[in-house]
């Protein structure tokens, strides 16, 4: 397993590892030219994580927030460097970013059969909100929403 040596921004030079990491993680990937647009965007925060050996790519996030509110896209780590708590840094250093924007309020939906990951999340608070039928394409199952929300008591 590769140690970790940072969690930072990510930047334009990320992207083609973060596409090779979303390929290798999803069977309905997003496209390299949609997520070098969500890099670019306005309100967009991505974050990766590098070892600390050569600086490669292991892990990233990337989420969305306007106003008061946020949505977490997509948490990835690669199978070579999972159970190492790495998921719970990225998805820590997504909220304390995403607060830091100014959302209180933040979503995400994961696929129902997903344990692991629906763990991960409600281990950092996030409550589940709702289901949507047949909201993942390949192969097509439900995803279950979840809501994270800031409080005063809540400096994460």
């Amino acid at each position: 397993m590769a140690s970790v040596s940072t969690i930072r921004p990510a930047t334009a030079a990320d992207l083609d590892a973060i596409a090779a990491a979303e390929r290798v993680c999803f069977p309905d990937p997003w496209s390299r030219e949609a997520l070098g647009e969500l890099l670019g965007a306005s309100g967009t925060t991505a974050l990766v994580a590098t070892t600390a050996a050569a600086g490669t790519v292991v892990g990233y996030l990337i989420a969305r927030a306007v106003l008061d509110e946020a949505e977490i896209l997509n948490v990835v780590v690669l199978p070579g460097a999972r159970r190492a708590g790495l998921g719970g840094q990225l998805i820590g250093r997504g909220l304390e970013a995403l607060v830091q924007l100014g959302a209180r309020a933040i979503f995400l939906e994961v696929r129902e059969s997903n344990r692991v990951a629906r763990d991960l999340y409600e281990r950092h608070g996030f409550r589940p909100i709702g289901v949507r039928a047949a909201y993942y394409r390949s192969p097509v199952e439900d995803a279950i929403g979840y809501r994270w929300e800031s409080s005063p008591a809540s400096k994460r």
